[in-house]
């Protein structure tokens, strides 16, 4: 979250950003972010709330929270790759 919050000094917060829209890049990004730490928050929950009760549909619901944590945070680093490939293209051509 620290990288996002960096942006707004540089040239590429303007073209993620979309010039306030509601629906801009940089708050798609965000809200991926906000996303990703909310499952991970009820996955460790759910995980508690599993081992302190062992019944077998909770171990199965919380198993299956722990897969969707996973994936979450791996869609929310490949988000965060895409910022990077913006702010490279950025760099490459500083006058534009």
């Amino acid at each position: 979250m620290a990288v996002v919050l960096a942006f707004p000094t540089t040239s590429v917060f303007k073209i993620i950003t979309e010039e306030g829209r509601e629906d801009s890049y940089y708050l798609d990004l965000v809200a991926k972010f906000v996303h990703f730490v909310l499952v991970q928050v009820s996955a460790l929950l759910f995980a508690l709330f599993a081992t302190a009760f062992s019944l077998f549909l909770f171990s199965y619901l919380a198993l299956l929270c722990l897969f969707y944590s996973v994936g979450s945070g791996v869609m929310t680093a490949l988000a965060l790759f895409e910022v990077a490939i913006f702010y490279n293209s950025s760099q490459s051509n500083p006058e534009d």
